[in-house]
């Protein structure tokens, strides 16, 4: 599958490949390792029309965009069996990075268990940045910004 030029414009920008929050770290491949890892990231669950970009290591849900759309939109796929329809968790590849820049403020001195416990995310905050993500990207599964969240 071809990489679309708009996602490795966009993902070449990015600056990390990861954002750590407690217990969950958001990981997104490099281009080199989607181009070295294309056949092994596929998901016989997912269509032709996906590219798997990332994963979320708590769990190793896979993250993927749907290249036939030209805005990009982000799934996640649980890979624990449980449900083989994807979620939308951004409508965009573009507003994916805006919501992980949105956790990469807050996950300071947050970036595992014991230093989120010890410095818990403001309930006030938590607010904000779930209503910036679901004004930004109607309808798609909001719990799993949510569950990111919980301690």
């Amino acid at each position: 599958m071809k990489i679309p030029d708009n996602y490795i414009k966009l993902r070449e920008n990015l600056g990390f490949d990861n954002v750590s929050l407690g217990y969950t770290t958001i990981n997104i491949y490099t281009i080199n390792e989607l181009i070295n890892n294309q056949k092994h990231m596929q998901n016989s669950c997912i269509n032709e029309n996906s590219l798997v970009i990332g994963n979320e290591d708590l769990c190793g849900d896979l993250i993927f965009i749907n290249t036939a759309d030209k805005n990009l939109p982000v799934y996640l796929l649980y890979t624990d069996g449980s449900d083989y329809e994807p979620d939308l968790i951004a409508v965009s590849f573009e507003n994916f990075i805006k919501i992980l820049n949105y956790i990469r403020e807050i996950s300071f001195e947050r970036k595992n268990p014991n230093a989120l416990e010890k410095n818990p995310i403001p309930s006030n905050i938590k607010y904000s940045i779930l209503q910036c993500i679901e004004k930004d990207n109607v309808s798609i599964y909001l719990d799993f910004w949510k569950d990111l969240f919980e301690e």
